[in-house]
């Protein structure tokens, strides 16, 4: 069976709420060709939907993917044996083909201008108001016409409140202002391995310093890259250790260690407040599921115009193009923006693109007199 990942993918345009669809250049289901359909592409079992996703938009249409709608439970891989159990897809279909073809849609976000590659073409934003004419009078591509149908008769007030409750933040003020990068854990939040490996080690029956080699290493990474998922590290933990708890319950012991550092979150707005011109935005090294956590303890959006996280941009600290993707998005040049972080290879790695620095000791409160002495000596220098 042949299992793709379907993009419903939504813009604001001129006050109005519309879709994206395109037309494939090449594809072996007889009668597809010259019909209309939306960017997808193939699931396979050892990557996540996010990656999917942002790498299919980039490929068929150009654009770069703002926000995919997922729980964090649904940002699981796709399990090719056929259970849709931990899914929430907009629209699940099947359809029988010589290749037995099967879709999940998933509603997302991006703004821009699409253009014309190598998989696609005619691209075009299509109205919700006229998404009922097309699928009247034009062809549509069989996989995708159910999904379309259930979008064009869903009241766009719903789709709104998609958009408002499950959206990470985004950036409010269109400008090329200077921008404050603020590191999230041990900066904003308390994440202590120290205490969560011990609880962990208890409930997998085994010892802390093999928790610590099976998490630490190239497992943490990939979930920072939102190349695997909780329930993939889960699963291998579970295979590789004498004990197997619930995926529910080690969910509940990380979710617990995740706790908000209050000092330092007022500290970032009342620096804000001193600096209103400025953009805030959040970058991170983290996973979905935290993620998710993150948002359910604390409203960001207060503080930050932007989110950028690991999983989502698929580069993590301290590689440079994780340091290079925000400075395009943002639109600004290297020394235009000014991090705080607490790992001195972040720091190094910052420095060296041309960033600005501030480095806090993990977990612990800032020093607000000095962090306010080195943003306004960062402002003075790129002033000259």
């Amino acid at each position: 069976m042949k299992v793709s990942l379907s993009l419903l993918v939504l813009n604001v345009i001129d006050n109005q709420l519309c879709v994206l669809v395109q037309k494939r250049l090449n594809t072996k289901e007889a009668g597809w060709v010259n019909t209309w359909e939306v960017p997808q592409g193939k699931i396979a079992d050892d990557r996540s939907f996010y990656s999917i996703a942002r790498d299919e938009l980039k490929d068929e249409a150009g654009l770069d993917l703002q926000t995919l709608f997922l729980s964090h439970e649904s940002n699981g891989l796709f399990n090719l044996s056929g259970s849709t159990t931990s899914l929430d897809p907009f629209f699940l279909v099947n359809i029988s083909t010589p290749y037995n073809h099967q879709a999940v849609h998933i509603l997302a976000l991006t703004k821009g201008i699409p253009h014309d590659t190598e998989e696609a073409t005619d691209h075009r934003w299509v109205p919700l108001s006229n998404l009922r004419s097309l699928l009247t009078t034009e062809s549509i591509c069989p996989l995708n016409r159910g999904a379309l149908e259930k979008l064009s008769v869903t009241p766009e007030r719903e789709l709104y409140q998609i958009l408002d409750n499950k959206r990470v933040p985004v950036c409010k003020v269109i400008s090329n202002s200077p921008a404050i990068a603020c590191d999230i854990g041990g900066v904003l939040i308390l994440w202590n391995d120290n205490e969560l490996f011990p609880i962990l080690s208890e409930i997998f029956g085994c010892s802390i310093k093999e928790i610590t080699d099976l998490i630490s290493g190239n497992l943490r990474h990939e979930l920072h890259l939102g190349k695997i998922t909780h329930k993939f590290l889960w699963e291998n933990l579970c295979a590789n250790l004498p004990n197997q708890p619930h995926y529910r319950d080690f969910l509940d012991i990380w979710e617990d260690n995740v706790k908000i550092i209050d000092e330092n979150v007022a500290i970032i707005k009342r620096l804000r407040e001193r600096h209103p011109s400025l953009r805030f935005v959040a970058t991170t090294n983290i996973d979905s599921v935290t993620e998710e956590i993150l948002f359910e303890k604390y409203e960001w959006s207060s503080i930050f115009d932007h989110w950028f996280s690991s999983w989502r941009l698929g580069a993590s600290k301290p590689k440079e193009n994780f340091f290079q993707i925000i400075t395009n998005d943002l639109q600004v040049g290297n020394k235009y923006i000014f991090l705080i972080d607490d790992h001195e290879k972040n720091i190094k790695s910052a420095n060296n693109y041309g960033w600005a620095t501030f480095c806090n000791d993990p977990n612990s409160i800032f020093n607000e007199k000095m962090l306010n002495e080195a943003v306004t000596k960062w402002l003075m220098e790129i002033q000259k």
